[in-house]
C-alpha cells in the first residue's frame, strides 16, 4: 500500500476535490443532491477494490509468464451491504492457472485491508478565528483604572514588596509596581496642560 496522504477539500456543494500526491479526483453525489461531477464516496471504495484486484492479477500473471490477454473487474455493493466482485479473465489459461489467479484476486491489498481488522483513528484539528486579547495591566495603577499618559508617565523600578498572595500558585509571587504620574491630561496635539 502507498504511504501518500489522501487530502479532501470542499468544492462546490457537495462536491469534494480529492488529492493523492500529484493526482486530482472529484467526489460528488448524483442529482438532485449534487451535480454528478464524479463518483460518490461509496463508489470510490469498490473502484479501489476493483483496481487493486486487476493490478494484482495482471502482475501475478506477468511474473508467471502466463497467457493472460485481458482482465476486467467489476465491483458493486450488493443488496445486503456486501461488495460483489466479478473477475473476467481472457486468454490461454488452463483451469489451475484460472484458480490461482482467482486466489490472487481474493488477496489483493485493498481486499485484505477492508476484510481485515482495520482501525480508523480520527485526529481532530480545530481552527478558530484569532481574537486579540488586551494585555493584562502591568501595574497597580493600570489595574485601578488610572490611564497611562504617553510620555508623561515614567515607570519606577518594581518594589520588592509582594502583593497579597492569591490562592493559586500561578499568581503567587507577583510584584507590585509604582507609577509616578507627572501629568494626567494630554491635549490631542500632544502638549500637556
Amino acid at each position: 500500500m502507498t504511504g501518500r496522504t489522501v487530502s479532501v477539500r470542499e468544492g462546490g456543494r457537495p462536491a469534494r476535490t480529492v488529492t493523492v500526491g500529484p493526482h486530482l479526483l472529484t467526489a460528488d453525489e448524483p442529482e438532485p443532491l449534487g451535480a454528478d461531477t464524479g463518483p460518490t464516496p461509496g463508489e470510490l471504495l469498490p473502484a479501489a477494490l476493483a483496481s487493486s484486484t486487476s493490478m494484482a492479477v495482471r502482475a501475478y500473471a506477468a511474473r508467471q509468464g502466463w497467457g493472460l490477454d485481458h482482465v476486467v473487474v467489476d465491483a458493486r455493493f450488493g443488496p445486503r451491504g456486501q461488495i460483489v466482485k466479478h473477475v473476467r479473465l481472457t486468454g490461454e489459461l488452463d483451469p489451475t492457472q484460472v484458480e490461482r489467479l482467482l486466489k490472487v484476486a481474493g488477496r489483493c491489498p485493498v481486499q485484505r485491508l477492508i476484510t481485515g481488522d482495520v482501525t480508523v483513528t480520527t485526529v481532530p484539528t480545530v481552527v478558530t478565528t484569532v481574537r486579540r486579547i488586551a494585555a493584562p495591566p502591568r501595574c497597580r495603577s493600570e489595574r485601578a483604572g488610572v490611564p497611562a499618559v504617553r510620555s508623561n508617565v515614567r515607570r519606577v523600578r518594581p518594589r520588592p514588596r509582594r502583593v497579597a498572595r492569591l490562592p493559586d500558585a500561578a499568581h503567587a509571587g507577583r510584584y507590585a509596581c509604582a507609577v509616578e504620574v507627572v501629568s494626567q491630561h494630554v491635549r490631542p496635539s500632544g502638549r500637556s496642560r
